[in-house]
């Protein structure tokens, strides 16, 4: 029979001494009892909208089995949090149980769903940060290709990405922007980027009109020979033995990269 069995041990002391009972809880539970776990490791997170309120509303779930049943707890941050509800799958004797925190209007950075019974205690975590992970980044002079991953369970409508070059201010652009990245892409590739400019990219992870996740990065791209030639030489000072040349240094535009420096030839 599944269940919570005691099995009590008397220790009878000589003399004087008093005896002391030792117990031992023993669970037996034939489908999925044990120690308490969570499935995947993991809290997943779903957003929906609020009816009465129109605010963003999120769920958190974790899924635990274990017997004897277990308990849980929901801590945000280091402070518990009350209002959490649990719900069994399937028959009870396998100890089957899904928890659910919901929060309406703002998602704090981190939780913990803590599952506890006799026989163990697991937890397993949701961070916000976490949510959304740019796990790749290369470049070539002209292009920037970005992978990311999401976690926790989170199904975006779509993801975007908006990006700008940030190392010279005479050939800054508008951020550009692309909203249509289907939900089930985990890369892109930028093209038509300047060689040797370092970007400033931001990927979004759309998951309501209310609601998104986003992570940015800075890369530079590949450097490559200049595509023109110093304008406006010209000859500024002279002398027996010497000639002095002054021009216009490239502009962003031709440069490709970083100028160290320029070499005269003469003849």
């Amino acid at each position: 029979m599944q269940g919570i069995y005691r099995c009590e041990i008397d220790t009878v002391a000589t003399g004087a001494g008093a005896s002391v009972r030792e117990s031992l809880y023993v669970g037996l539970y034939p489908n999925g009892g044990g120690r308490a776990r969570i499935e995947g490791g993991v809290v997943s997170l779903t957003v929906g909208r609020d009816s009465r309120s129109g605010y963003a509303q999120f769920t958190l779930t974790c899924i635990s089995t274990g017997g004897p049943a277990t308990t849980v707890s929901w801590v945000r941050e280091s402070s518990v949090v009350n209002g959490g509800k649990k719900t069994v799958l399937d028959d009870p004797v396998t100890a089957r149980y899904i928890h659910t925190l919901t929060i309406s209007r703002r998602l704090g950075s981190t939780y913990r769903c803590i599952v506890n019974n006799l026989a163990g205690r697991v937890e397993a975590s949701f961070v916000q940060d976490n949510v959304l992970r740019v796990s790749g980044v290369s470049t070539t002079a002209t292009t920037a290709s970005i992978s990311w991953t999401v976690t926790n369970g989170v199904a975006p409508t779509n993801f975007s990405i908006s990006y700008s070059n940030t190392n010279n201010t005479a050939c800054l652009r508008s951020s550009q922007v692309i909203t249509d990245i289907p939900a089930n892409e985990t890369s892109y590739t930028l093209t038509g980027l300047q060689p040797g400019t370092r970007y400033s990219i931001i990927v979004t992870a759309v998951l309501s009109s209310l609601v998104n996740f986003s992570k940015s990065i800075t890369t530079t791209t590949d450097s490559t020979a200049p595509s023109a030639a110093p304008t406006s030489v010209a000859i500024v000072d002279t002398s027996p033995t010497t000639l002095g040349l002054q021009w216009t240094p490239l502009d962003c535009l031709h440069a490709n990269g970083e100028i160290t420096g320029y070499s005269v030839s003469y003849g």
